[in-house]
C-alpha cells in the first residue's frame, strides 16, 4: 500500500538548490506538502489563464452587442408577432401548403 502512495508523488528535481528551498519555505509557511503548493500555483496559474480567456470572450461580446446596437437599437426588441407571420407566410406558399399536407399524413 505504501508502495501505491509512493508511486504517486510529484518527483521534480530542481537544478537551482535556491529555488527548491524557496519553494519548500513556502510550502511549510502555507502548512502544505511541497507537491500540494506546486499543484496549487499550477492550478491558480491554469484558472487565471482561463479568468483571462473568459475576460476577454465578454469584453467581445460586449464590444460585438454595442457595433450592432448602434446600427439598429430597435432591433433588441422582442416581436411577439413574428412567428405568427411566419407560419401565416408558409401556409401561404406552395411549398408552405405541400409541407403541411405532408405532414397530416
Amino acid at each position: 500500500m505504501a508502495a501505491d502512495k509512493g508511486s504517486k508523488a510529484l518527483n521534480l528535481r530542481f537544478k537551482d538548490p535556491q529555488q527548491h528551498q524557496a519553494i519548500t519555505d513556502a510550502a511549510r509557511a502555507a502548512g502544505v506538502s511541497v507537491q500540494d503548493y506546486i499543484l496549487e500555483a499550477a492550478l491558480r496559474r491554469a484558472l487565471a489563464v482561463q479568468d483571462r480567456f473568459v475576460q476577454a470572450a465578454l469584453d467581445a461580446h460586449r464590444t460585438t452587442a454595442d457595433a450592432f446596437a448602434d446600427l439598429d437599437p430597435e432591433d433588441g426588441r422582442a416581436d411577439t408577432g413574428l412567428r405568427e407571420r411566419e407560419r401565416a407566410a408558409a401556409s401561404s406558399s406552395p411549398a408552405g401548403t405541400e409541407r403541411h399536407r405532408g405532414s397530416a399524413a
